[in-house]
């Protein structure tokens, strides 16, 4: 091994602690050494390879800021194999001061600086995203390029056949709503669940920035219940369909994930719980920023309603129309904060962000999409599999929510005494293959 990763053991990660690179059985230490720098060396190539039509659209000044930020890309790798000490960040901005705090904080508790193996995963995999984003908000021409874009947009096109079939069932769903029983509408609630749930298989970080076309999942919901460990569906519709008081608005809050396909059925079960009149309002919480690869930001949620309103197929136009007349009316709306691209697990929000975490408390239901918000939820800590979900959310809980998760890290909650053995017998890699998903429900116990 490198001298660089001396320190790196052939272990799994300690009970209750959180995962970190140098435990090499654990998810966090490929990802450090294999998968990030592969995400990295596409990002160089990509801006290699198209800094003529970057010009064109960016000026001429963003020729030469090119040069720069490739360079500096470049050095980020380097530091991230040679897992050298984590440098501040020092172009101001958004978050810039929780990171260098962290660093200063690691470094007096641990008697010296964080390193990119040795430090806890979830900390080293946002900054690291912070870094990119400082590459270029340091720039004249390019600090609204978003690196990914070009990602995002691919897994959206490419998989243009599921999406019109997400499409087509979506308004054949609206069309039945006034004749639908209350079984007939619970069954079409849970099953606009699954499908967002099962979307966020499209995860361009998992892939390594590799970008495929998803596979039909709205004819496979019945055979891929049997990979849901945890179902809280029946839980969640209780929670949506209860009665407001006082007829208040019924605000459902969406904590997004991925951009493109995972997205489009975000979308799809916000338009069918609000043409159901099951809520009235709903909000997306998307990040600032380009995050994660694929992390749905501000403009990639209007870009996808722009995209669908003007496509081809008169299906996509339809729902398309309908999505930026809920825009148009303030139906939908979208609401960013700096929290989200944080390194902070959900326990802080209460007292480092306390107005969104009051916000989060407004609605009728929160839903928490995705894997890396998972490991937020959970701070990232490897705790037994059979540890209640309510617990293991620590001081979080500001609301009904529910967590919408394929599972892509080795960290889990909730599971029935024996269920884990009984998927790793199945499938070894069932803690980070996106082949198993938990959908889990909590409530604050005062509720």
């Amino acid at each position: 091994m490198s001298n660089y990763l001396k320190r790196c053991v052939d272990l799994d990660t300690g009970a209750n602690e959180p995962l970190r690179g140098m435990y090499m059985r654990s998810f966090a230490y490929p990802s450090l050494k294999d998968r990030i720098p592969i995400i990295l060396t596409a990002l160089i190539d990509h801006l290699s390879r198209e800094k003529e039509s970057i010009a064109q659209r960016y000026g001429e000044g963003a020729r030469e800021e090119l040069k720069i930020v490739i360079g500096s890309i470049s050095k980020l790798k380097s530091e991230l194999q040679t897992n050298k000490p984590l440098t501040k960040i020092e172009s101001g901005g958004e978050g810039a001061e929780h990171y260098n705090h962290l660093i200063d904080e690691k470094t007096k508790l641990n008697g010296e600086e964080p390193t990119w193996f040795y430090s806890e995963w979830l900390f080293a995999e946002c900054y690291l995203y912070r870094r990119l984003r400082e590459t270029f908000e340091t720039t004249k021409h390019l600090q609204n390029y978003d690196m990914f874009e070009y990602q995002k947009t691919s897994v959206y096109h490419n998989s243009i056949i599921s999406i019109r079939e997400a499409t087509k069932l979506t308004l054949d769903c609206l069309e039945k709503l006034p004749t639908l029983s209350e079984v007939g509408l619970k069954k079409m609630v849970i099953d606009f669940l699954k499908l967002s749930l099962w979307s966020n298989r499209a995860d361009l970080s998992l892939s390594g920035g590799a970008v495929t076309e998803q596979e039909s999942i709205c004819t496979h919901l019945v055979e891929l219940d049997k990979f849901i460990l945890v179902d809280d569906t029946e839980k969640v519709y209780h929670a949506l369909t209860e009665i407001p008081v006082n007829g208040q608005p019924k605000i459902l809050d969406i904590v997004l994930d991925n951009a493109g396909f995972e997205l489009y059925f975000d979308l799809c079960l916000a338009d069918f719980l609000l043409s159901a009149k099951i809520v009235t309002h709903v909000r997306f919480h998307p990040k600032n920023y380009p995050w994660f690869v694929s992390d749905t930001t501000t403009h990639d949620f209007y870009w996808m309603i722009s995209t669908t309103k003007d496509n081809k197929d008169p299906n996509l136009r339809k729902i398309g129309t309908r999505w930026q007349k809920y825009v148009d009316e303030g139906k939908f709306s979208v609401e960013t904060d700096e929290f989200w691209t944080l390194s902070s697990d959900f326990d802080k929000m209460k007292t480092e962000c306390p107005t969104l975490y009051n916000k989060l408390g407004e609605s009728t239901l929160v839903i928490i999409k995705g894997d890396l918000n998972y490991r937020k939820l959970m701070a990232d800590l490897n705790r037994p599999y059979t540890t209640p979900f309510s617990v293991a959310l620590g001081s979080f809980h500001p609301n009904k929510l529910v967590s919408l998760r394929t599972m892509k890290c080795d960290i889990a909650s909730g599971l029935l005494p024996g269920q884990a053995e009984k998927c790793a017998a199945i499938s070894p890699k069932w803690l980070i293959s996106g082949e198993y998903a938990t959908i889990q429900f909590d409530e604050p116990s005062s509720a």
